[in-house]
């Protein structure tokens, strides 16, 4: 250890068990709640970091291997004191430091989290909160507990707005960006642990919305597919979309394209302003592989349309429709009993292979999730549960419903800041604000940290 190195880090020199080893602490600038620790046994062993706090609960631990130790304490509340233990183990001889630290605190502009509905009995195991924030400046990705506490966060590079940060399967978070405004050009993909950055954005021009890692770890997106067509008597650019599937070594394959199964129709009435570059003509909003099949799930909003196509052809296995204005080639469903869904996001099925929605209601613009049943042979949904609060949250972006171990839904409202876990009889067991004009991007419930 230099004296230069003492100006920059705390030094612990410890009694160890067979040897004496340095121990140095440093805060990352960029993730006020992850610290680094780092020691040198000088030899190849199994090593290890281990760290509590508040008396010893909650305690942590992550493993690195090599000479040259490096590991993170992460997943710590802000300001929290911390004792930590490295250890290293060649052979009959260990390497042991203790120490001890404090977690940082959250920058200024950080929004809080108020939990107003909290019964610990009745709700999900499901102790971690994963997601995005948008804000009027910033767009940080979070890690919070039940509990509201900020457990890791870190900021969006200046300027973009990450609309979903999910686990990734092998770990860390894959997210999605873009610039401000959804102006979808430079649009890309992240791939990152908790505890560096190091790892640089995938340029993925006009992604938008959602994507979902596939088991060989290829991952499904949508791309703006832009081309122009006769509107309101005018041809003008108009904004469709491409289901394209990345696979790891950076190659692309389109599955499916609206262009090819839907006919465009010369009504400016059926179009939005939404995406600079066209009129925005089916507003797809979310993706769902289904395994056993082979097949995807997309959504497009505008067109009130759920759609199943197989992934290696791209034909139209099922569609799925919520209102009478639109239909595509293949098998169409309509709504038999209960609510027609307008506006559908986060369209999936649950494990009883029912057709799950956020949708909003065609007269009172109130927004909910909705739960139907497939009828194969008469081709009809059947709606057999739904959540939709009073007094109303009206949510028109970004909603999601997602089943929890215990058969609970978290059902978020993104734009209005407020997420709500829902057991099967309807009642509301845990429920979460952000303050006025902070909304949530895609958010997930899960037993750790990614």
């Amino acid at each position: 250890m230099t004296a230069r190195s003492l100006g920059f880090c705390l030094l612990w020199l410890a009694a160890c068990k067979d040897h004496e080893v340095a121990c140095t602490v440093v805060a990352d600038p960029a993730q006020p709640l992850v610290t680094h620790v780092t020691w040198d046994a000088g030899v190849a062993g199994a090593s290890t970091l281990d760290f509590s706090w508040a008396e010893g609960s909650g305690a942590g631990r992550m493993t690195q291997v090599g000479t040259a130790n490096d590991a993170a304490i992460v997943g710590v509340p802000p300001l929290e004191d911390v004792a930590f233990e490295a250890v290293t183990r060649a052979g009959k001889q260990t390497w042991t430091c203790e120490g001890s630290t404090r977690t940082g605190n959250l920058p200024t502009e950080t929004p809080t989290f108020l939990v107003t509905v909290d019964v610990p009995e009745r709700r999900s195991p499901e102790g971690f909160l994963v997601g995005s924030l948008i804000t009027g400046t910033d767009s940080p990705m979070f890690v919070v507990d039940r509990e509201g506490r900020f457990r890791w966060i870190a900021g969006a590079a200046p300027d973009r707005l990450v609309v979903m940060a999910a686990p990734a399967l092998d770990g860390g978070l894959i997210d999605v960006s873009f610039a401000r405004l959804w102006a979808l050009r430079d649009g890309a993909l992240h791939r990152r642990d908790l505890v560096s950055d190091d790892t640089e954005p995938e340029p993925v021009p006009r992604i938008h919305h959602v994507f979902r890692e596939l088991p060989d770890r290829s991952l499904l997106y949508l791309k703006l597919d832009v081309r122009d067509a006769m509107v309101g008597g005018v041809v003008q650019p108009v904004a469709g979309d491409s289901v394209v599937q990345r696979t790891p070594d950076g190659e692309d394959r389109v599955l499916f394209s609206t262009w090819d199964h839907l006919a465009i129709r010369d009504e400016i009435e059926d179009f939005q302003a939404f995406y600079p570059e066209g009129l925005d003509w089916v507003h797809g909003n979310a993706l769902f592989y289904v395994e056993s099949r082979d097949t995807v799930l997309y959504s497009m909003a505008n067109v009130r349309t759920v759609v199943e196509f197989d992934r290696e052809t791209g034909a139209v296995v099922r569609s799925f429709r919520g209102g009478d204005d639109w239909t595509l080639d293949g098998d169409d469903y309509t709504v038999a009993s209960g609510e027609r869904f307008r506006l559908q996001h986060d369209a999936h099925y649950d494990a009883a292979g029912n057709l799950v929605v956020f949708a909003t209601n065609d007269v009172t613009a109130n927004t909910g999730a909705h739960v139907y049943a497939i009828d194969d042979v008469n081709h009809t949904l059947s709606e057999v549960w739904s959540h939709v609060p009073d007094p109303p949250l009206r949510n028109w972006a970004i909603g999601q419903v997602q089943e929890l171990s215990n058969g609970d839904r978290l059902i978020a409202f993104p734009v209005v800041g407020v997420l709500q876990e829902v057991t099967p009889d309807g009642e509301v067991v845990w429920e979460v604000h952000t303050p006025i004009n902070v909304a949530f991007g895609q958010v997930y419930l899960r037993d750790d940290l990614p």
